[in-house]
C-alpha cells in the first residue's frame, strides 16, 4: 500500500513553485535597516531584502475644483509616521510579485513594561502604570521619539518635554503647564512665568533672565498691547507687567529711581505708539511713582469716601492756580505753617491771632471813645476823630466777622 502522490525531487521546478507561492502569498514582519525621509523609503531586511515606500496612515490628494485632470495639493490630507531604524514592518505582495510596506508590527508588551519600571525613578518612559498611565479600551495614546505625546482618554493631553496641555472631562477644566506660557495675537503678546528675551536682536532665539536678589530665573506676567502697522512687531500702545518687570530696553530687571526691583509697571502712549503719555510704577520697596508729563486733566471723584494720607514729607507744586475747598471745616495743623514763595514767613497761630485782635479791639475802642469827646484845647475837631474813629470800627467789625467764620489756623 503507498501514496499515488508525487514527491518533487528537490530542485525541480515544482519545488520551486512551491516555495515561491509560499513565500509570495504570505505576509511578512520584516525589520528596517535604514530611512530616507525626504523619498520617503525603506531598506528592509530578509527575508524581504529590499527598498519600499513606507507605509502611511493616509494620504489623499483630490483634483483641483477648475480641472479635475490636475491634483491640488493644497487640499491634500494626511496621517504619517516616519519609521526608525529597528521597526518591524509588514510586507506582502502584490499579484506582479511587487512588495508593499502594508503596515507595522511591534516587539514584545513585556518589553516595555519593563523598560517602564526600569525607568521608574526618572518617572517611567510615559508607557504605563510607571509612567501614571493606565489605558482602557477605546484609548488612543501616540509618543514621538522626540518626546511629544498625545493621550485620549478620560481627558485629551497634549505634551512634550515637561510642557503639556490637558483638557478634564471629570474636573471640566483646561490646565496648561509650562515653565513660560506665551500668547499672541497680531503683534501683541502675553507672557506669563520665566522671562525671556533676545537680548540682541542677531540672537537666534531668546535666552532666559535671573531675578535680582534671588538665585532662579525671574517670574514675570506681562501683557504688551501693539498696533498692527507697517513696523515689524509693531508700536506698543499699553504696556502691564508686575513681578520681575523687565526693562524692555536693557533686557535686565527693572530697577527704580530708588535703587529696588520695580514689581508693578503700567504705560500708555499716544496715538503713534512713540510717546509715553503715562507712566505708574511700584518697586519691591513699596515707592510709587506716577508721571502723566502731557496730561490735562487729571481728577479723582470719590464724593462718598474718606481719604487719609500719611507720609513722612508732602509737597504739593501747581505751576498755575491752586484752590483748596471745603464746605465744612478746614484744618491745617502744624507747629509751624509758612505762607511765600521763600517759605520764609511763619503765620501766626489762629489763637493768638484772636487774642492780639482782641485785644487790639479793646484798645481801639478806648480810642475811639476818648477822640469823639470834646476836644479842650480846640486844636483837633471833632468831627475829625469821629471821621477817624468810625473807619476804625469798620476794620474792628471786618476783622471781627471774618475770625467768626472760624477759618482757623490752628
Amino acid at each position: 500500500m503507498g501514496s499515488n502522490a508525487t514527491i518533487p525531487a528537490s530542485g525541480s521546478f515544482i519545488s520551486r513553485n512551491l516555495k515561491d507561492k509560499n513565500y509570495f502569498s504570505s505576509i511578512h514582519i520584516v525589520r528596517v535597516l535604514s530611512v530616507d525621509v525626504p523619498s520617503g523609503l525603506i531598506q528592509v531586511g530578509a527575508p524581504v531584502n529590499d527598498t519600499l515606500r513606507m507605509p502611511l496612515l493616509g494620504l489623499s490628494v483630490p483634483p483641483d475644483d477648475s480641472n479635475n485632470q490636475q491634483p491640488n495639493p493644497k487640499a491634500s490630507s494626511w496621517g504619517r509616521y516616519i519609521p526608525q531604524v529597528n521597526d518591524m514592518i509588514l510586507v506582502a505582495f502584490a499579484t506582479d510579485g511587487k512588495p508593499y510596506a502594508v503596515g507595522h508590527s511591534s516587539i514584545s508588551y513585556n518589553f516595555m513594561a519593563a523598560a517602564d519600571a526600569e525607568l521608574e525613578g526618572e518617572g517611567g518612559i510615559g508607557w504605563g502604570f510607571v509612567s501614571g498611565k493606565t489605558l482602557k479600551p477605546g484609548d488612543w495614546d501616540f509618543k514621538a521619539s522626540r518626546g511629544a505625546t498625545l493621550y485620549l482618554g478620560d481627558k485629551a493631553t497634549l505634551g512634550s518635554s515637561i510642557c503639556s496641555l490637558t483638557l478634564s472631562q471629570n474636573s471640566q477644566d483646561l490646565t496648561l503647564s509650562a515653565p513660560l506660557s506665551i500668547q499672541k495675537a497680531g503683534n501683541s503678546i502675553i507672557r506669563y512665568g520665566s522671562a525671556r528675551r533676545l537680548v540682541l536682536p542677531t540672537d537666534p532665539s531668546e535666552s532666559f533672565l535671573y531675578a535680582l536678589s534671588r538665585p532662579e530665573l525671574a517670574q514675570e506676567f506681562t501683557v504688551d498691547l501693539r498696533c498692527n502697522n507697517l513696523i515689524p512687531g509693531g508700536l506698543s500702545l499699553a504696556y502691564f507687567s508686575m513681578g520681575d518687570v523687565i526693562d524692555e530696553l536693557k533686557k535686565t530687571v527693572q530697577v527704580s529711581n530708588t535703587g529696588f526691583p520695580v514689581r508693578r509697571s503700567f504705560s500708555a502712549t499716544d496715538i503713534t505708539g512713540l510717546i509715553p503719555y503715562y507712566t505708574e510704577t511700584v518697586d519691591a520697596g513699596g515707592n510709587y511713582e506716577l508721571g502723566a508729563p502731557f496730561a490735562f486733566s487729571f481728577k479723582w471723584t470719590t464724593p462718598a469716601a474718606a481719604w487719609e494720607v500719611i507720609s513722612l514729607s508732602t509737597s504739593i507744586t501747581s505751576s498755575t492756580t491752586m484752590n483748596l475747598t471745603s464746605i465744612a471745616t478746614m484744618t491745617l495743623d502744624s507747629a509751624i505753617i509758612k505762607v511765600g514763595a521763600l517759605a520764609a514767613s511763619p503765620v501766626v497761630k489762629g489763637t493768638e491771632l484772636v487774642a492780639a485782635f482782641t485785644k487790639f479791639s479793646g484798645i481801639m475802642t478806648g480810642f475811639t471813645t476818648s477822640a469823639t469827646a470834646p476836644d479842650p484845647t480846640g486844636v483837633t475837631s471833632g468831627a475829625a476823630w469821629a471821621a477817624l474813629a468810625a473807619n476804625l470800627l469798620i476794620l474792628i467789625t471786618d476783622l471781627t466777622a471774618a475770625l467768626s467764620k472760624k477759618v482757623v489756623v490752628e
